[in-house]
C-alpha cells in the first residue's frame, strides 16, 4: 500500500493555524456582534456559506480530478495497438478483440459507451453494439470532437447524441498507426450524468450544484428539472446555430430565470437575490461549475449600517478588515486542507482500484527495482509479493524478446515517454505467458522521474486464438488459392473484394484487373439482366444458383455455374456476397453434342419406325392377297380342290401365316426397342391365363405327338403383368417348347408355385437340349442356335421380344438345358394382392366371335390396288346380300358414296390422291355421307398408327392380310348394330 504519512504529519501543522484564526474570528465576531446591535440593524449570520462554498470547492476539485482520470485514461487506450485492428485490417476476428477491450475499458472508467471510428468518421467497434441505440455503422464525421482528433488534437465536446438522446461529454483521441505518424482512426468515450452526479451531489439537498456549458446551458445537475435548460435567456441566433450544428440536438430548451453570471451573484427577472458560486473547471474551457441556492439570500442593510454610523465608521472599518483578512485566512488554510485530504482520499481509492485491478500493476523505482505489485500480479505470476519486491522484473524474461527489445524499452522510458507493447514473460512454473504491457514514467515536481509503473494485462488465451484465427485464415486463403472453382466477393455495390487464381484464370485477367471494379464490368448487355435479378435476390438474403457468360480481354466469353450466397457480418448486417464460379463452357458444348445426337438418333428412330411403318405395308399389301386368295381357294365350296391342291394351298397358308408372324415379330421388337409398348400392369390370375394358352397351344402339340402335363395353380394366385402379354410370353415358351421337341413325340410340362414375393413359372420340354456355352445366345434376336438347319421354321426373335416384354413387367426370365435331357425356361414375376373372390377373379377363355349378316347393304371398297379390290369382291361375293361397290381413289370414294350412300365404307389409308384420313373428314363434313360408319383395311399395322386412326372416327380397323371369319365378325357387328340404332 501507499504511505501517507507525510499527508496527516503535513495536517498537524495546520492545526496551531486554525486555533490562531479561531480565536482571531471569534474576537472579531464579538465586536462586529457589539456594533452591530448598538445600530440595531439584524444582520443574518449566514452560517451556511461558509459550508457550501467549501464544499463547493471540493466538487469542483472532484470533477477537475475525474475528467483529468478520463483523459489520462483515454490517451493510454489510445495507445493500445489491439483496439486499431479494425481499422488496419477489418476482420470479425479484429473486431471481437477491439469489442473486448472496449467493454473492459467502458467497466472501468464507468463510461457510458466506449466506441471507435475509422477516418471517414464511420464507428466501427463499440461497447454498446447490442444496444437499440447501438452506434455502429453511424457517421460522425460532423462532430467536433471527430473533427480534432483526425487532426492529430484530442477533444472534449458536449452534445446530445443524436442516436441514444442521452447528453454526454464526449472525450476524443487521435489513434495513429504502427509507426506513430499517421492517425488511423479516433477512439470516443462518452460520460453521462452517472460520472459526475457523485462527484456533484451536496449533503444539504438545499443546495442546488450544476455543470454549465460556455452557451449557459445546464448540462448536468443535481436538481434533476434544471437539466437541459439554460441558467439565462439564450439570444436565438445562438440557439439557432446551435441547434444547426447539431451540438444539443433540437430545441428550444426552457431558461430557470437568471440573468447572465456574474463572479459570486446572479439575480432573476423578477429581482429576487439568488445566492450563486461558479468556478471554471479545469481540462473543460469555458464550461463552470455553479452553486445556486434560492432559500438564502445575502444582506443589503449592511452597507447602510455602515453609512448611517458615521462617528464610529473608521473603527468598524478596520475591525471589518481585520475580520475579512481573518475569514480569508481561514478558508485558505481549510481550503489546502480539505485539498490534502480529498487527495488522500484519491490516493486511498486508487489504491482500492489497484488492489482489487483485473490486471497486474507493477511499480519500480528509476533504477528498475520492484517497490509493489498487486494481487493480480501474484496471480498471474505464481510470485509472492515478498519474493518479487527489490527484484528487478527481468525475473520474468522468457529469452523471446531480444536485449534490443528491452533496450529500446529503456530508452522510450528514459526520455520521459510512455512505452505500450506485448511481452512474453516465464511464470514461476516456467509456463510462458503473454502480456499487453503499458510503462509510464512518475515524475515528481522538478519533473524528474522517480519510479515507474507498470500496467500488464495477460493476453494468452488472446494471443492463441488470434494467432488461431490467423493460421486458419491462412488455411482458408490456401484452400481458395489452390481450388479449381474461382473464388468472387462482392461488397453491397457490387464491387470486387477479393479473388482467387481459379477466377483469374478464368476471366484471363490478372487480380489487378478484377479487384475494385464492378462485376457488371464483366458481363455483356445480355447478360446484365440476369445479373441484376440475382443480385437483388442476394439483397434479399436469398442463395441461388444459375449460369451467366463472362467476357474474356479477347472478345470471347466463357460460360460459368455461379453458386451464390449473401455474406453478413456478426450484426447480421448484409455485407456483401460471394461466389463460387465454374467453368461450364466445355460441358455447355458436350451437352449441346449431346443434345444434337439425341435429336439425330430420335430423328434416325422416327426414319426406322417411319421405315417399318412402309415395309409392314407394303409387304402386307402383296401378303393379304396371298392368303386372301388362298383361303379362298381352300374354303370354295362351289369349286372344290383336289385333296393334292388343298395339300399345296395349305402350304401356302403355312408360308404366309409364317412370313407374316415374322412381320409381326420385327415391329414388336422395333416398339419395344423404341419404347412404343405400354403395359396395363394389374392383378392377373394364373389360372386364367394359363388355361387360355393351354386351349390355344394344344391343337399344335396334338399335330406333332406332344403331351403337355401341367397342374392348374390355385385361382387365388395373381401376379402383377400385363393380361395379354403375359399370355404371349407363356404361348411363345409353350409353342417352343413344342417345336423344338423329339420328332417321335415327347412331353411340354408346365409348372407355377410361390417363392417369396415372387412367382414362378417353369416350362419344360424333353428335346434334345442346348449346349451350356450357347444359353447365354437365347435371347439374342436372329440367333437360332442352329435350329435354321432343320426342319423346324422360326424367326429367331421370339425370345428375345419373350425376354423384353417380361422385363417390362418388372419380372426376370432364364433357362436351363441338359444335351439329350430337354430345356427348362423359367420366368419370374412379383406377386400381386386381388380382393376378388376365388372362382370369379379368372378371365374366360378367348373365343372368337362371329356374326351372322342378316338383311341386305351395300357396301363401299375405297383401295388403289386392284388384287385387293378383286379379293374383297370374291370373299363378300358368297353373301348374296351383300352388294359391294369400289373405288380406286379418294376423291372417286366420295363421290359413290354421295351417290349411292352405302351402308358400311371400308378404304385404305394410303391412296393415291389423297389419304384416308383426308377422306374420312370430307366424308364427316357432307350433310349426304356424315353418318356412314367408315372402317380403315390397311396393311399398317404400327400401334400408333391403329391408334391415329380410332381418334379420327373410323370406327374399326383391320390390319392387312385379314382373316375372311375376322373380316365377317367385324363388318357384321357393325351392320347389325346399325340395323338396330335404325330400329
Amino acid at each position: 500500500m501507499f504511505d501517507i504519512s507525510p499527508i496527516y504529519f503535513g495536517q498537524r501543522k495546520e492545526l496551531t493555524w486554525i486555533g490562531l484564526m479561531t480565536m482571531a474570528i471569534i474576537l472579531c465576531s464579538l465586536l462586529v456582534c457589539f456594533f452591530y446591535l448598538r445600530t440595531e440593524v439584524i444582520l443574518r449570520q449566514d452560517v451556511g456559506y461558509n459550508r457550501d462554498r467549501d464544499a463547493f470547492a471540493t466538487k469542483l476539485q472532484q470533477v477537475t480530478s475525474q475528467i483529468f482520470f478520463f483523459k489520462r485514461n483515454l490517451k493510454l487506450l489510445a495507445q493500445n495497438d489491439e483496439l486499431s485492428l479494425p481499422l488496419i485490417k477489418p476482420t470479425p476476428e479484429s473486431r471481437q478483440i477491439t469489442n473486448y477491450h472496449l467493454d473492459l475499458a467502458r467497466d472501468i472508467l464507468e463510461a457510458d459507451v466506449c466506441y471507435l471510428l475509422n477516418r471517414s468518421g464511420t464507428v466501427v467497434a463499440s461497447s454498446n453494439r447490442n444496444s437499440p441505440h447501438s452506434f455502429i455503422g453511424k457517421n460522425y464525421a460532423f462532430r467536433p470532437y471527430f473533427k480534432n482528433a483526425i487532426g492529430g488534437s484530442p477533444a472534449m465536446y458536449a452534445a446530445l447524441g443524436i442516436t441514444s438522446h442521452k447528453m454526454g461529454i464526449y472525450l476524443s483521441q487521435p489513434m495513429y498507426g504502427h509507426q506513430g505518424k499517421e492517425v488511423i482512426g479516433v477512439i470516443v468515450i462518452k460520460l453521462t450524468a452517472d460520472q459526475f452526479t457523485p462527484e456533484l451531489s451536496a449533503a444539504n439537498n438545499q443546495v442546488i450544484m450544476s455543470m454549465v456549458t460556455p452557451e449557459g446551458m445546464i448540462f448536468f445537475s443535481t436538481y434533476k428539472k434544471y437539466e437541459q435548460s439554460w441558467l439565462w435567456q439564450p439570444r436565438h441566433e445562438m440557439v439557432t446555430a446551435l441547434e444547426k450544428s447539431r451540438k444539443y440536438g433540437s430545441g428550444p430548451w426552457p431558461w430557470i430565470g437568471l440573468t447572465k453570471i456574474s463572479d459570486n451573484e446572479a439575480l432573476d427577472s423578477k429581482q429576487n437575490h439568488f445566492y450563486l458560486l461558479s468556478s471554471a473547471i479545469n481540462y473543460l474551457p469555458g464550461w463552470r461549475l455553479v452553486l445556486l441556492d434560492s432559500k438564502r439570500h445575502l444582506s443589503v442593510s449592511f452597507i447602510e449600517v455602515l453609512r448611517d454610523s458615521n462617528n464610529k465608521l473608521i473603527v468598524i472599518t478596520i475591525l471589518l478588515a481585520i475580520w475579512g483578512m481573518a475569514i480569508a485566512l481561514y478558508l485558505f488554510t481549510r481550503r489546502e486542507i480539505i485539498r490534502r485530504y480529498v487527495n488522500t482520499g484519491e490516493l486511498r481509492k486508487l489504491s482500492a482500484a489497484i488492489t482489487h485491478s483485473p490486471v497486474s500493476v507493477v511499480i519500480t523505482d528509476c533504477a528498475g527495482k520492484i517497490t509493489y505489485v498487486n494481487p493480480k500480479c501474484e496471480e498471474v505470476t505464481g510470485y509472492s509479493a515478498q519474493e518479487m519486491l527489490g527484484q528487478n522484473p527481468r525475473i520474468l524474461n522468457a529469452g523471446v524478446q531480444s536485449k534490443n527489445f528491452y533496450a529500446e524499452i529503456w530508452q522510450t522510458l528514459l526520455s520521459g515517454r510512455d512505452w505500450h507493447g506485448e511481452m512474453c514473460n516465464i511464470r514461476k512454473d516456467g509456463a510462458k505467458f503473454w502480456e499487453t504491457v503499458s510503462i509510464s514514467p512518475i515524475f515528481d515536481q522538478r519533473h524528474e522521474i522517480t519510479s515507474f509503473v507498470a500496467v500488464k494485462e495477460d493476453i494468452t488465451e488472446q494471443k492463441r486464438i488470434h494467432e488461431a484465427l490467423i493460421e486458419s485464415e491462412k488455411h482458408l486463403q490456401k484452400i481458395l488459392a489452390t481450388a479449381n472453382e474461382g473464388f468472387w466477393f462482392l461488397d453491397n455495390d457490387a464491387k470486387t473484394v477479393e479473388i482467387n487464381e481459379a477466377l483469374c484464370l478464368i476471366l484471363a485477367r490478372t487480380p489487378a484487373e478484377i479487384l475494385g471494379r464492378s462485376i457488371f464490368d464483366f458481363v455483356d448487355d445480355d447478360n446484365r439482366k440476369i445479373l441484376t435479378e440475382q443480385l437483388a435476390r442476394r439483397q434479399r438474403g436469398e442463395t441461388g444458383v444459375y449460369e451467366m457468360a463472362l467476357d474474356r480481354p479477347d472478345k470471347t466469353s466463357v460460360t460459368c455455374l455461379f453458386n451464390a450466397t449473401p455474406f453478413t457480418d456478426e450484426r447480421g448486417q448484409k455485407v456483401g456476397s460471394f461466389a463460387l464460379v465454374t467453368d461450364i463452357t466445355e460441358l455447355k458444348r458436350i451437352t449441346e453434342d449431346l443434345k444434337e445426337a439425341k435429336e439425330t438418333a430420335e430423328q434416325a428412330n422416327q426414319a426406322k419406325s417411319v421405315f417399318l411403318a412402309s415395309m409392314s405395308h407394303e409387304l402386307r399389301t402383296p401378303m393379304n392377297s396371298i392368303i386372301g386368295f388362298s383361303q379362298l381357294l381352300y374354303t370354295d365350296g362351289e369349286n372344290p380342290l383336289t385333296n393334292q391342291q388343298k395339300a399345296h394351298i395349305q402350304k401356302v397358308l403355312q408360308a404366309g401365316d409364317h412370313l407374316l408372324q415374322l412381320i409381326n415379330g420385327v415391329l414388336d421388337l422395333a416398339r419395344i426397342e423404341s419404347g412404343g409398348i405400354e403395359m396395363a400392369i394389374e392383378p392377373v390370375c394364373m389360372a386364367a391365363v394359363i388355361r387360355e394358352s393351354i386351349d390355344l397351344i394344344s391343337p399344335m402339340a396334338a399335330s406333332r405327338n406332344i403331351e403337355i402335363q401341367y397342374v392348374m395353380p390355385d385361382e387365388s394366385i395373381f401376379a402383377a403383368a400385363d393380361h395379354t402379354r403375359l399370355r404371349q410370353v407363356i404361348l411363345n415358351l409353350l409353342s417352343n417348347a413344342v417345336k423344338y421337341n423329339k420328332p417321335e413325340g415327347g412331353i411340354v410340362s408346365l409348372s407355377c408355385q410361390r417363392r417369396g414375393s415372387v412367382l414362378r413359372l417353369v416350362v419344360a420340354d424333353t428335346g434334345l437340349g442346348i449346349a451350356a456355352d450357347k444359353i447365354d445366345s437365347l435371347f439374342a434376336p436372329f440367333d437360332r442356335l442352329g435350329a435354321e438347319n432343320s426342319a423346324v421354321e422360326g424367326t429367331g426373335i421370339g425370345l428375345t421380344i419373350t425376354k423384353q416384354l417380361v422385363e417390362l413387367m418388372g419380372g426376370s426370365i432364364g433357362a436351363e438345358s441338359e444335351i439329350g435331357r430337354g430345356t427348362n425356361f423359367f420366368i419370374e414375376l412379383p406377386l400381386a394382392e386381388c380382393s376378388v373372390a376365388p372362382g370369379n377373379n379368372c378371365r374366360p377363355p378367348v373365343k372368337t366371335q362371329y356374326c351372322e349378316i342378316t338383311g341386305d347393304y351395300t357396301l363401299l371398297y375405297v383401295e388403289d390396288n386392284p388384287s385387293n379390290r378383286e379379293l374383297l369382291a370374291a370373299v363378300l361375293g358368297h353373301s348374296a346380300n351383300l352388294k359391294l361397290l369400289t373405288a380406286k381413289n379418294g376423291r372417286e370414294g366420295i363421290e359413290l358414296a354421295v351417290a349411292h350412300k352405302p351402308d358400311l365404307i371400308l378404304m385404305d389409308l394410303n391412296l393415291p390422291d389423297i389419304d384416308g384420313f383426308e377422306t374420312l373428314q370430307r366424308l364427316a363434313e357432307l350433310q349426304e355421307t356424315k353418318d356412314i360408319p367408315v372402317i380403315a383395311l390397311s396393311g399398317n399395322a404400327m400401334p400408333v398408327e391403329i391408334k391415329r386412326a380410332l381418334r379420327a372416327g373410323f370406327c374399326g380397323y383391320i390390319t392387312k392380310p385379314f382373316n375372311i371369319s375376322e373380316l365377317y365378325r367385324v363388318i357384321g357387328s357393325i351392320l347389325n348394330d346399325k340395323t338396330k340404332k335404325s330400329c
